[in-house]
C-alpha cells in the first residue's frame, strides 16, 4: 500500500464519528431561550420588566413615602437623598407616586388584556363558524348562538359554547393520540 491512499475508516468509527455529532431536535422554546441569552438587549428590557413589575407588585414595602399624604413645606423639591425624584406641587414624592401608578396601571393592562382575548377568542370561534355555516349551507351552532344571543336565551348560550369548548377538548385529544401513533419518539406518561 503506497503513502498516497486512505484507508477507508471502519463501520465502527463512522458510527462514533455520527453519534458524537448527532443533537436531539431542539423544542422552539429552548431555541427561543438561547437566543435570549445571546441578546444583551433584550436581557436588559426584561430585567426592566421584572423590575416594575416588582415594584408595582410590592409598592407598600417598595415605596418610600405614602403617595398621598401631603408635605407641603417640601413641595416642589428638585431630586435629592431624600426625595429621589423629587417631588409635585403639593409636596408628593414623586418616586412614590410613580410606583403606586405602575401598580395601577398593571392592574388596568391586565384586565383589559384579559376581556380583549376573552372577547377575541369568542368572537373569532363564532364568526369562523357562521362563515362555515353560510358557505356550506348547514344550520348549526354558530347559527343557534346569534339567535340566543339576541333572542336574549342565555341558556341556550351556555349550552352551545359548553358543546365547543366539549368539541375542541375532543379534537385535541384526538390529535395528541394519532399524533403519538404516528411518531414512535413520543410518549406520554
Amino acid at each position: 500500500m503506497s503513502a498516497n491512499t486512505l484507508a477507508a475508516p471502519s463501520p465502527q468509527a463512522t458510527f462514533a464519528a455520527s453519534t458524537r455529532t448527532m443533537r436531539a431536535p431542539r423544542s422552539p422554546t429552548v431555541g427561543a431561550l438561547l437566543a435570549l441569552r445571546r441578546d444583551r438587549a433584550a436581557q436588559v428590557g426584561i430585567g426592566l420588566c421584572v423590575l416594575l413589575v416588582g415594584a408595582a407588585l410590592f409598592a407598600p414595602l417598595v415605596a418610600p413615602y405614602d403617595p398621598i399624604v401631603l408635605h407641603i413645606q417640601d413641595r416642589l423639591q428638585n431630586p435629592s437623598s431624600t426625595y429621589l425624584l423629587g417631588t409635585d406641587e403639593l409636596g408628593r414624592d414623586v418616586l412614590s407616586r410613580l410606583i403606586y401608578g405602575a401598580q395601577t396601571s398593571l392592574a388596568v393592562g391586565a384586565i383589559a388584556l384579559a376581556i380583549a382575548a376573552t372577547t377575541g377568542t369568542l368572537l373569532g370561534l363564532l364568526g369562523g363558524l357562521v362563515v362555515v355555516e353560510q358557505i356550506f349551507a348547514w344550520p348549526g351552532v354558530g347559527w343557534l348562538m346569534i339567535q340566543s344571543i339576541t333572542h336574549r336565551d342565555y341558556d341556550v348560550v351556555q349550552g352551545a359554547v359548553l358543546l365547543v369548548a366539549i368539541g375542541f377538548l375532543a379534537i385535541n385529544l384526538a390529535v395528541d393520540v394519532v399524533y403519538a401513533y404516528l411518531d414512535p419518539r413520543i410518549r406520554y406518561a
